[in-house]
């Protein structure tokens, strides 16, 4: 049970990451579409979705070695 404990916390870190991506990614898509400045807020956003998903995951390894 400890094991597919550690699987599944494991495969989250990976999931918290790209979806902080992704969700960056899709507000500068739609910025850019409302104000036509195609790749500004697409990169801005993205740069920012991924410092999110990095410190999310700092976090959360830090959780689990804290409870480990």
């Amino acid at each position: 049970m400890k094991n597919i404990y550690n699987l599944l916390s494991a495969s989250s870190f990976g999931f918290v990451f790209l979806l902080s991506i992704v969700v960056g990614l899709g507000i500068g898509i739609f910025l850019d579409k409302i104000f036509h400045t195609h790749p500004v807020f697409t990169i801005i956003f993205t740069a920012i979705g991924m410092a999110s998903g990095i410190y999310s995951v700092f976090k959360e390894i830090k959780n689990y070695t804290r409870n480990k």
